[in-house]
């Protein structure tokens, strides 16, 4: 599955929106311009979609923060997906164009989550291409298209968004602390079931496992190796330890820098099988606490996993931005008491770039954001 383009109404600082997507796609933006709503919107899009919006709202203050200025302002949250799905059927695969509608609807005086407006289809539009999902997803198929595949693009949206924010690394995080060894599936969108993740890889997927050891020494050149084993007095719990080269010294989580944490579970999430990956990911701010020189290495990792996914990253790195193209790039602004969304053009910028590299001319307000 490949979001081809995303609208957003009424959704925090995002009044309307309309972008369209690539295989890569660099965020940046100044502080305050709307990065982090635009992440945040895909945690409300999966949250919807799992009907789980009720808590989503609740979890993050209610309405009166979703709302484009509150709710006297905007009543409604709306989202529009265009994709592109592969869709296996009689053997064969085909690559189905399908669109998505949702909208929630805030009233007054409980401001609760109420419902979605049911999808009116326009004039001339043939009903019988529209599937609806929990009375919040409406599902809008190509002409003459099996009503079924709508239940696989459903199950698609379900299965292939996946929202990382490795920002909580401290002493009393999940990543830092013993977790559940069952816990193993899929790295979690704070990565607080990495021991278990990794624990399962070195089992039953051993090159993998190695390719992402091997990378992890690139950032941490001292890094041997982790040692991971169930908890002899509780087998149903696994720490992230670790050796250095050199030593037979046993090493624990909480002996692991801020950044290094950071670059092992953006690893294992970029260098883990790629059918184990979402077909989606969405990665907040994938830079920090690293030192310039990984940073390269995570933007080579990043690019070369977006062959087979598609990749939406926030970034306020300069040297991150250096190592991708302008047409990569979205930039976010703030104009007026609104959040705007523009690429920049590549063909303008072409006699800027021989002089000024790409992070330069963001820090140079060439090309905004």
């Amino acid at each position: 599955m490949r979001i081809e383009r995303l609208g957003i109404s009424g959704y925090k600082s995002i009044r309307e929106a309309d972008i369209a997507l690539g295989r890569l796609n660099v965020v940046i933006g100044r502080n305050g311009s709307g990065k982090s709503n635009l992440v945040s919107f895909f945690d409300l899009l999966r949250a919807s979609i799992n009907d789980q919006s009720h808590e989503f709202v609740n979890r993050n203050g209610g309405p009166n923060s979703l709302l484009f200025y509150g709710p006297r302002r905007t009543k409604e949250i709306e989202i529009r997906l265009e994709l592109k799905v592969n869709i296996e059927t009689d053997g064969r695969t085909e690559r189905i164009d399908a669109s998505v509608h949702q909208r929630l609807e805030f009233r007054p005086p409980d401001h609760l989550v109420y419902s979605m407006r049911p999808f009116v289809p326009p004039a001339g539009f043939d009903p019988s291409r529209v599937v609806l999902y929990n009375d919040r997803c409406a599902i809008v198929l190509p002409e003459g298209c099996d009503r079924r595949i709508g239940r696989m693009i459903y199950h698609d949206l379900n299965e292939n968004i996946g929202v990382y924010h490795f920002i909580d690394t401290s002493l009393i995080s999940d990543i830092r602390l013993a977790g559940y060894v069952e816990d193993n599936r899929r790295l979690r969108s704070d990565g607080g079931n990495l021991a278990a993740v990794l624990y399962r890889l070195r089992e039953t997927e051993a090159d993998y496992y190695r390719l992402i050891v091997e990378t992890i020494r690139l950032f941490i050149p001292f890094f041997d190796d982790f040692d991971l084993a169930p908890n002899a007095l509780d087998p149903s719990r696994i720490v992230l330890n670790w050796k250095q080269k050199g030593s037979d010294y046993l090493f624990g989580p909480h002996q692991l820098s801020d950044g290094s944490l950071r670059a092992i579970a953006l690893t294992t999430l970029l260098r883990s099988p790629p059918d184990e990956k979402p077909g989606v990911l969405v990665i907040d701010e994938p830079e920090l606490g690293l030192h310039p020189r990984a940073i390269s290495l995570v933007a080579a990792t990043i690019a070369s996993t977006s062959y087979d996914k598609q990749i939406i990253i926030a970034t306020q790195s300069p040297e991150m931005l250096d190592e991708f193209d302008p047409e990569d790039v979205i930039c976010v602004d703030r104009e007026v008491d609104e959040t705007v969304f523009h690429r920049p053009d590549g063909e303008s910028l072409r006699d800027w770039l021989e002089d000024f590299s790409l992070g330069r001319l963001w820090i140079k307000n060439v090309i905004g954001g």
